[in-house]
């Protein structure tokens, strides 16, 4: 999606992941069910051919870990055009 103008993207998206483990080791049970549930929003700006900024955030819930909250920030520079003859 685009917010304005096509210089402007965001990404939004959500996953669950359940796991239900029944394991054996060295004669020790291991027996447990684990659960993650997310969301994630991702902002895109692009101003020129050669500068891109891209700013994401994902929280997390797990049942077994509690709350995550995980942050990124990439910036590119193009040095050369995209395309090259």
């Amino acid at each position: 999606s685009v917010f304005g103008n096509t210089s402007h993207k965001f990404k939004t998206g959500a996953s669950i992941i359940h796991d239900e483990y029944d394991e054996q080791l060295n004669g020790q049970i291991y027996d447990r069910q684990e659960t993650v549930q997310g969301v994630f929003f991702e902002y895109t700006y692009e101003n020129t051919e050669k500068l891109t900024l891209i700013a994401g955030v994902r929280a997390d819930y797990n049942n077994l870990f509690d709350n995550r909250l995980s942050h990124e920030l990439k910036v590119y520079y193009y040095l050369c055009p995209y395309h090259l003859n």
